[in-house]
């Protein structure tokens, strides 16, 4: 017990199932031992009352048939019509012929012969090459005074004596109906179908385990035909009055005799079971099942205990694998030893793993770049040179006199750097619009009306949310890039309008545009993924564009979207759509 104590979990629940089948399956064969002779019993009894059965269904089946035919027969005009007829003409012998050619070559252990009540010394078969034959008057036959004193409609002969034959034969067992005439009820003959019990024979079922044999009496008492060994069935079965379909048993020391009426003829059938063969199978049986047990739980003990090895081994090397996550090391892969559920496991775990390592350092990317994209965007917010230019400006002017345009450029960019100084993240569309305006205003002054800036703004939608200082640069690129070259005519077109659930914002000028070649690989800057937002924006020459980008997309998420159509010579066109977002609302960025 300690030794077994010191297997693993999985070890120790392996032998505990692989003991709890030996000891089931050895109870199971104890308890299937002690009552072996009870079960032979209740099995050679069942199999001998199931055959029986069967037996006597086939035996009234195969006579029920023959009604079917004598039916058939009997109740055809053309037959009535030949059995009525005084004489004997050719086409009355020619129906017989076609009877002859129905049932002659499907039913070959029938013979067929008609008797008629005119004439009664005549005997009709369609099986001989004469159309009648001369036999003794049937009339003096006992099954003729049976069926007109009986008034039966037909009657069961067995063993006939060899002069009662037609056309000789082993036919010794007929059954015999009386045709009645269709429009009265005078008998205008007989018909008389012989039977080759040979087929009923072949018929009978033979397949149990442990059966002597089938035999079948007479209502008389007399063997008609019996199918394996004889039984030497007791004389006083045949003075039983048997109810058809009962069965009735009688157990020796060596035989189960199972015997019952067949409803259609009274013939007694009787099947035997030998006790010995049924013995010796479950014997053999028993043997063969505690021979497959042990081999069986061999095989099963073998199995797993390498299972169990196997599934120990890779358990402790995914336990492993935690403990180094658990310790930091998000690169850690495990291998598995087998194709199965376990390593199924495992590569979901590595696959874990590696998402898991995979998503800290985009976690950390994005905070490093955010951080990194805020201090951009507020080295951005106020250009040096746009400083600068506007004091050489505002000197200029006021060695002019021209003190209205001074005061306005000094009230623009008061309010530029009022705006500035808030360190908050976001602002609203319509504060980033206020400093849009106040941005364009000093440039066209300064730039002596070289270009007109235009608006068309949604009033509804300025309360929503945007990232600060996230317009200007596009302004400042389209203004600064698009119209550098213009003297005059310029026009920058800003549009702000909302559709539903979001904000579409069009940034429009009617520059130089941008080259195609600098178009594409603006376009895939913005679409690239990954860790490297940082020396993406260092290597662009966009620096502005690219910022509002990445800033806009850790903002708002999958929610935005951006995008740049621009040709040489005739401007270019940023949309940008953003979701409608006010304080209160639910954040939707990621």
């Amino acid at each position: 017990m300690k030794r077994i104590k010191k297997q693993s979990f999985m070890r120790r629940i392996s032998l505990y199932m692989a003991l709890l089948i030996l000891i089931s399956n050895l109870v199971t064969f104890l308890f299937a031992y002690i009552f072996f002779y009870q079960t032979i019993y209740e099995n050679g009894r069942d199999a001998g009352k199931n055959m029986l059965t069967a037996n006597l269904q086939i035996v009234d089946l195969y006579f029920r048939q023959i009604d079917q035919i004598a039916d058939a027969i009997i109740y055809n005009e053309s037959v009535n019509n030949v059995l009525k007829a005084e004489t004997d003409i050719s086409s009355n012998m020619q129906v017989l012929k076609s009877i002859e050619q129905i049932y002659y070559h499907s039913r070959d252990d029938l013979r067929i012969i008609f008797y008629k009540e005119n004439s009664p010394r005549n005997a009709y078969s369609i099986y001989t090459k004469n159309d009648y034959e001369t036999i003794a008057n049937f009339k003096a036959g006992h099954w003729y005074e049976q069926l007109k004193i009986s008034g039966q409609r037909k009657v069961l002969l067995t063993n006939i004596h060899s002069e009662e034959q037609i056309g000789g034969g082993d036919f010794v067992h007929s059954m015999i109906y009386r045709i009645d005439d269709l429009y009265g009820n005078r008998p205008v003959g007989y018909l008389r179908i012989d039977m080759d019990l040979a087929k009923l024979q072949e018929r009978l079922m033979l397949d149990y385990v442990g059966v002597e044999g089938v035999e079948i009496l007479s209502e008389n008492g007399g063997v008609l035909f019996s199918t394996g060994e004889e039984m030497n069935l007791p004389g006083y079965l045949a003075a039983e009055e048997l109810e058809p379909g009962v069965i009735q048993e009688i157990s020796t020391r060596e035989t189960f005799l199972y015997y019952g009426v067949s409803e259609e003829t009274g013939w007694i059938v009787a099947v035997g079971i030998s006790k010995e063969d049924l013995y010796h199978r479950e014997i053999t049986i028993g043997f063969l099942f505690l021979t497959v047990l042990f081999l069986t739980l061999g095989i099963c003990l073998t199995v797993v205990d390498r299972s169990s090895e196997l599934l120990h081994r890779n358990m402790s090397r995914l336990t492993d694998g935690m403990n180094a996550i658990k310790q930091g090391d998000l690169e850690i892969q495990v291998n598995a030893d087998a194709d199965d559920e376990i390593e199924r496991v495992i590569i979901n775990f590595n696959e874990m793993a590696k998402q898991i390592h995979e998503l800290v350092g985009k976690i950390e990317a994005k905070q490093a770049l955010l951080s990194e994209a805020q201090i951009k965007a507020l080295q951005q917010q106020i250009n040096p040179h746009f400083i600068y230019n506007s004091m050489e400006t505002l000197i200029g002017m006021a060695s002019e006199g021209m003190d209205r345009e001074i005061i306005e450029i000094c009230k623009c960019i008061s309010a530029m750097l009022r705006y500035n100084t808030k360190m908050a993240q976001s602002s609203t569309l319509k504060e980033e619009l206020t400093q849009i305006q106040n941005y364009t205003k000093v440039l066209a002054i300064r730039m002596g009306g070289s270009f007109e800036p235009r608006y068309q703004i949604d009033p509804e939608c300025l309360d929503g949310k945007i990232v600060k200082f996230s317009l200007q640069p596009l302004v400042e690129n389209a203004i600064g890039h698009g119209m550098g070259n213009r003297s005059e005519g310029g026009v920058v077109y800003v549009g702000i309008s909302r559709y539903g659930k979001e904000v579409e914002i069009r940034i429009r000028d009617n520059g130089c545009g941008i080259s195609p070649v600098k178009l594409a690989r603006l376009r895939e800057q913005m679409l690239a993924e990954g860790e490297n937002y940082l020396q993406m924006m260092e290597n662009s020459s966009n620096t502005g564009l690219l910022n509002v980008h990445l800033r806009m997309k850790l903002y708002f998420g999958q929610a935005y979207s951006m995008d740049i159509q621009s040709e040489m010579g005739k401007g270019t066109d940023i949309r940008l759509v953003i979701p409608y977002w006010k304080e209160g609302m639910e954040c939707i960025g990621s």
